[in-house]
């Protein structure tokens, strides 16, 4: 009889090779593209993915709880406003705290699922941000002159989106 490899036996892994595959799943220093499944938020107000607070909010206005932050050139968090180039490129985040300037912030970094209540999301929709309300995230992009265009994500359900900002944007004329 010819080898038929779609008959022959399962072979399951023992318990040492399932030990070995979970540590494999988990990053770490030898392993940092591992990958890792991240759970929807079960809490409002809060993110599951990676998140920091290891900065600042910065010398200007307050940042309000689940507003969109940048990363200003002094390593502190300002609020995001799309009417502003320096204000809507380079690295954002969703602030997870209300917080007055000179007090570090817990923000939600891109790659992060961030739930709010309030959002009223149709799932699927790309997310932009505001012109009208700094920090805030809009459904439809920015039609204004000089207004920066860029994605922040997908509403993945009504109230919980993947945060994921593109790293490409445009200026709208």
């Amino acid at each position: 009889m010819a080898y038929n490899p779609l008959l022959r036996p399962a072979l399951l892994p023992s318990e040492n090779q399932k030990a070995a595959m979970d540590a494999a799943a988990t990053p770490s220093a030898t392993n940092p593209f591992a990958t890792v499944a991240l759970a929807l938020p079960a809490v409002n107000l809060t993110a599951t993915g990676p998140r920091t607070s290891a900065f600042l909010v910065g010398g200007g206005a307050p940042v309000n709880q689940m507003t969109l932050v940048y990363l200003d050139s002094s390593s502190q968090w300002q609020n995001t406003d799309a009417d502003a180039i320096g204000t809507s490129i380079g690295l954002i985040g969703i602030a997870l705290e209300t917080k007055t300037p000179g007090n570090a912030i817990l923000v939600a970094l891109p790659g992060s699922f961030v739930r709010y209540d309030t959002w009223n999301w149709t799932p699927g929709q790309l997310l932009y941000i505001d012109t009208a309300t700094t920090g805030a995230i809009v459904s439809a992009y920015t039609t204004g002159t000089d207004d920066v265009i860029r994605p922040i994500g997908w509403a993945v359900t009504a109230d919980v989106i993947y945060f994921e900002p593109s790293t490409v944007y445009i200026t709208h004329v």
